[in-house]
């Protein structure tokens, strides 16, 4: 009785540390990669910024906190006026 009361601690201590140093693992790189991509996404947003597509909202420490989308009203320059396009229903041809 008391080798498999051994047997059966010994077993869950192993599960324990090899679970144990998984889940460090894991951990360690799901934190890299939130870091990279927290990197990415603030160089992406200074790069809409300085291309003047956003304004970037920031606390007193500098961290950014939102944005707001910066729209220019564009066209194609022209010396001829356009006119407004129109729908006429008519019977179909036969």
């Amino acid at each position: 009785m008391g080798l498999v009361i051994l047997s059966l601690a010994v077993g869950a201590l192993v599960t324990w540390w090899v679970a144990r140093h998984y889940y460090q693992r894991t951990t360690q790189d799901l934190l890299k990669e939130a870091a990279e991509l927290r990197r990415l996404n603030s160089l992406m947003l200074h790069g809409m910024e300085d291309a003047g597509w956003i304004k970037l909202d920031r606390d007193s420490t500098g961290k950014i906190l939102g944005f707001q989308q910066i729209v220019k009203a564009q066209g194609i320059a022209s010396s001829e006026a356009f006119g407004v396009p129109t729908v006429i229903r008519g019977e179909p041809k036969t």
